[in-house]
C-alpha cells in the first residue's frame, strides 16, 4: 500500500508544477487517510529523526574515518575529516529536524506543517538567531557535500 501512494505521490508530482511543500503535505494528507497512516507517518518521521542522530553520532566520533583510506600525513588528513565531522553533524541536523516536523504535523493532525526538508530549514530560520543556525547547517551541508566528493576519492573498495 505504502509503494503505491509512493507512486502516486511521484507521478503526481512531476505533472504538476507544485513546490515541494505543497506536494509533502499533500502526500502527508493522503497518508493521514490512510488506515493506520498517521502511525506510519509518526515511524517515517522518527526514523528519519533516528537517521539524523546516528548521522551527528558518526560526526562526533568521526568513525566514517574507518571506510577511507586516508593520506598517512599532510594537510589532506586533517581537511578531511574535518569536513566529514563538520558534513555528518549538518545533514544529521537537518534529517533530525525533517523527521521532528513529520511527527509534529502527524501528532498535531496538521500535515501542512510536515514540509520536507526545505520547511525544516524554514523552521529553524524562524527560530531565535535562526539566520545564524541556518547558515552554520548550510555551510555544514557544503561541507558534507565536499566531504562526499573527497571520499569519492579516498573510499575503501
Amino acid at each position: 500500500m505504502f509503494a503505491v501512494m509512493a507512486l502516486t505521490f511521484a507521478a503526481s508530482a512531476s505533472e504538476n508544477s507544485k513546490n515541494s511543500g505543497q506536494s509533502t503535505s499533500d502526500f502527508t494528507v493522503s497518508i493521514m487517510k490512510a488506515p493506520g497512516g498517521p502511525l506510519l507517518l509518526i515511524a517515517i518521521g522518527a526514523a528519519v529523526a533516528i537517521v539524523g542522530i546516528v548521522f551527528m553520532v558518526l560526526g562526533f566520533r568521526a568513525s566514517f574515518k574507518k571506510d577511507l583510506r586516508l593520506p598517512p600525513s599532510g594537510a589532506g588528513r586533517p581537511v578531511i575529516t574535518g569536513l566529514g565531522v563538520v558534513g555528518y553533524i549538518a545533514e544529521g541536523i537537518a534529517l533530525f529536524l525533517v523527521g521532528l516536523l513529520f511527527i509534529i504535523a502527524t501528532v498535531s493532525a496538521r500535515p501542512q506543517e510536515s514540509t520536507g526538508l526545505d520547511g525544516g530549514l524554514k523552521a529553524l530560520r524562524e527560530q531565535p538567531y535562526g539566520v545564524y543556525m541556518l547558515t552554520a547547517v548550510g555551510a555544514g551541508l557544503i561541507c558534507y557535500g565536499l566531504y562526499l566528493m573527497v571520499k569519492a576519492k579516498f573510499a575503501r573498495m
